[in-house]
């Protein structure tokens, strides 16, 4: 994919009830700032994309927001 290419995605997090097997879909806008490698490449499966958040919805933002507090606090920091 370009750079510079519009997407709109969505991110599986676990259900932050604890429940198992729950899982919350985040969606948001972005747009590629980066691909590794930056090219198609016949011997290559798995592709890196860096996404830069242009739009995220505020129900999406609470929900990532909580699971990066949630992993902050268990490792200590």
């Amino acid at each position: 994919m370009e750079p510079l290419t519009k997407v709109r995605m969505e991110l599986l997090f676990p259900a932050s009830d604890g429940s198992s097997g729950g899982e919350v879909r985040v969606g948001f806008d972005g747009i590629v700032v980066r691909t590794e490698p930056d090219a198609p490449t016949s011997n290559v499966s798995i592709y890196r994309m860096a996404v830069f958040f242009t739009h995220i919805p505020e129900s999406s933002s609470k929900i990532l927001s909580g699971f990066i507090e949630s992993r902050i606090h268990a490792s200590g920091a």
